[in-house]
């Protein structure tokens, strides 16, 4: 069977957004001001994080409306432009590297704040913790393989109530800042001497923050009128995000100051405090409950059409191609929610040996990884017009070929500056690459497996 077109723009604009806004925005701003200190360097950090975002989403756009198809952000727009090899590597990275990892740690957080609604330290209860993330993903897989419309149906409710639940945050701080006359204007947080390499270290959260917005990219075959759809959803929702953050961050400098800012442990639970009183944690829960509720909706929707690529070219075992009556690639979502799972348990029992929270680790090796790619997915752009000028492009990157060509600069400045700040994440990352290509090896070895024909071939 063939996968089921039931995602319009509403869906796949409530996909984009649901994935971007998730649990950066809540965890991440302190580690921006702690490494940027003033306040408007902060800011800026979120604008030209958000820059890129939509720089990177008008590249993935044009490729979207060229190659309408599932798996397309991490596979098949690799592989229209590049050999074989690198465009499943680019797979391999998203699969274990973004999705694996993003999906454990969102549900982790999610989990984090339901036991302590529930009025208990989550540092205190690791199982309870553990249960819920676990029994978090078994439910949403189970939803999203009885089908595409009841995934889409909770996601689309899920984003309603997230994002509602953020601007309202953002409101009740910049509201409570109104409110409240200083005498003096708070002091600036102390950073460290300040050079291009940390500034651009200090991108990694709001990176990630932003890096959702390729999830609708990932469901070309699934998608109404794609090649019209899946662009005006990779900007639409990327340009409502960054509203959102931009207010969410001026509430947090608003109320905290960037020193308070940066010396929080969980900023978004203090500006909760402040602008909505003794109920404000409480209120700041929920707000995180439905948040990551919503992204780790969205990864499992997401993520499984990359393994289907995959399978569908004969680069992973054939069964996660399989698409059952329900229309949709069930043993491919099983593997991503199982994965998902064991990086649950897995992390959870490795917090104490890996020295820092495993939410800013994930964070990390998440940026790096697929940063490496991002030089292959700019250029290849500019391959793929020259080598397939007759492909229909119903929509074009603006400002070619400056744009892609800065975007993908860009993404490998922040993944080198992670290099110099942050050697032992850059070098997991770069281990999670290159652990592909034995699997590579394995399925393409002697007797080669049969793989259905690209839709669009590598340019040689």
């Amino acid at each position: 069977m063939e996968l089921r077109r039931e995602l319009g723009l509403a869906g796949a604009v409530a996909l984009c957004v649901g994935t971007m806004v998730g649990s950066g925005i809540f965890f991440g701003p302190q580690q921006v001001a702690r490494e940027l200190g003033d306040a408007s360097l902060v800011l800026l950090a979120w604008v030209v994080a958000g820059l890129l975002a939509l720089a990177g989403a008008l590249v993935f756009a044009e490729y979207a409306s060229a190659i309408p198809s599932s798996g397309g952000a991490s596979y098949t727009f690799l592989a229209a432009a590049w050999p074989r090899p690198l465009a499943f590597l680019g797979g391999w990275t998203a699969l274990v590297a973004s999705y694996g990892g993003g999906v454990a740690a969102v549900s982790v957080a999610f989990a984090s704040f339901a036991v302590r609604l529930a009025g208990h330290d989550p540092l205190a209860r690791p199982m309870s913790v553990a249960a819920i993330a676990i029994a978090l993903l078994y439910f949403l897989a189970f939803v999203n393989w009885q089908g595409l419309r009841h995934g889409s149906r909770v996601q689309g409710a899920a984003t309603a109530l997230k994002v509602a639940a953020v601007a309202a945050l953002a409101a009740g701080g910049l509201w409570a800042a109104a409110a409240v006359e200083s005498d003096a204007p708070a002091a600036p947080a102390e950073a460290a001497h300040l050079t291009p390499l940390v500034f651009l270290a200090a991108l990694v959260v709001p990176i990630f923050a932003y890096s959702g917005y390729i999830a609708a990219a990932q469901m070309g075959d699934e998608v109404r009128d794609p090649r019209r759809t899946l662009p005006r959803a990779l900007v639409l929702g990327p340009l409502a995000v960054i509203g959102l953050y931009l207010l969410v961050n001026v509430a947090y400098l608003a109320v905290l100051g960037s020193a308070g800012l940066a010396n929080s442990s969980l900023p978004g639970y203090e500006l909760a405090t402040a602008s909505l009183g003794e109920h404000g944690g409480t209120a700041l829960a929920l707000a995180v409950l439905v948040s990551t509720f919503g992204t780790t909706n969205a990864i499992l929707m997401a993520a499984p059409r990359v393994a289907f690529a995959l399978a569908r070219e004969g680069l992973f075992p054939p069964a996660l191609a399989d698409v059952g009556a329900r229309g949709t690639p069930g043993p491919a979502i099983a593997l991503v929610a199982g994965a998902g799972m064991a990086l649950v348990a897995a992390g959870l029992a490795l917090r104490p040996v890996l020295g820092r929270p495993l939410f800013e680790f994930l964070v990390m090796v998440e940026v790096f990884a697929p940063g490496l790619f991002a030089v292959l997915i700019g250029v290849g752009l500019l391959r793929l017009r020259r080598a397939r000028p007759d492909l229909p492009r119903p929509f074009r990157v603006p400002l070619y070929p400056v744009l892609p060509l800065a975007w993908a600069g860009t993404m490998v400045a922040v993944a080198v500056a992670l290099v110099a700040q942050r050697p032992v994440e850059a070098g997991i990352g770069a281990a999670i690459v290159t652990s592909g290509l034995p699997v590579y090896a394995w399925m393409t070895r002697e007797p080669r497996r049969p793989a259905r024909p690209q839709a669009v071939a590598a340019p040689a």
